[in-house]
């Protein structure tokens, strides 16, 4: 409810003007703190090299890192970030160019390994954001990331270590209702913090397996640059037994 009501200020502005009254208001009152925090990973890094450091962030966590990141002005320092049903807007991943307003969470790919962008057109938060929030966002991208994925996937688009998962066969109301993992009324939007092949996926990605060599995933055939996958949808073990 406060969410509703405290979405963003307008008119709309990257980074935003103001640093408190409104979510991302507040989200931008914060970035010296999280400069703070980067700099305080690095530290952990350079004297424990083999410590590797992830981000797992979901909703409106990801415009935190966005916006946060983009003043840390560090080297990078973070292994694996999973960005999860991503309220932030859907070219925020593209490398710079035309239209304006491009890339402006490219500071996320610069400062990290790899970046993983897990989405489902069947999210059932994502498109009240887009629809009645739609004067706060990008009006070069007013989409969601976390509803349909990177604006483009053609060849050179994205960064190299940037990659989409549609995980529209897994995260759905029809598919969550079947998942006993699942407690009751969870949202779809939420629901990938339960499911165990998500979780699977994420175990996966986390420590550091190629994109490829993910089980259940399989390149989206309408990428150019094949950094584009589906997650095929994996019956649990009793309901194939059935079959």
């Amino acid at each position: 409810m406060d969410s509703s009501l405290y979405y963003a200020s307008s008119p709309y502005s990257f980074p935003p003007v103001k640093t408190s009254g409104t979510v991302r208001d507040n989200i931008n009152g914060t970035v010296g703190a999280f400069g703070n925090l980067i700099k305080m990973l690095q530290q952990i890094r350079n004297s424990l090299p083999a410590v590797q450091i992830n981000f797992v962030c979901h909703s409106e966590g990801n415009y935190m890192l966005m916006l946060g990141i983009a003043v840390s002005g560090q080297q990078p320092v973070l292994n694996q970030v999973l960005l999860v049903a991503a309220d932030i807007n859907n070219g925020a991943l593209q490398q710079v160019g035309a239209p304006p307003d491009t890339g402006q969470g490219l500071p996320v790919s610069n400062l990290s390994n790899r970046v993983t962008i897990y989405y489902s057109r069947h999210d059932d938060v994502l498109p009240y954001s887009q629809i009645f929030f739609r004067a706060y966002h990008n009006p070069s991208y007013p989409d969601r990331l976390g509803l349909g994925g990177p604006y483009s996937y053609n060849t050179d688009a994205l960064p190299a270590n940037t990659w989409g998962i549609d995980c529209a066969a897994v995260i759905s109301d029809t598919v969550i209702k079947n998942v006993p993992q699942v407690p009751p009324g969870t949202s779809s939007h939420s629901a990938y913090f339960y499911i165990p092949q998500v979780l699977t996926d994420w175990a996966a990605t986390l420590t550091g397996t190629a994109a490829a060599d993910v089980a259940n995933r399989v390149l989206n055939p309408a990428a150019e640059d094949q950094q584009a996958f589906i997650m095929r949808y994996l019956l649990p073990p009793a309901a194939r037994l059935v079959r």
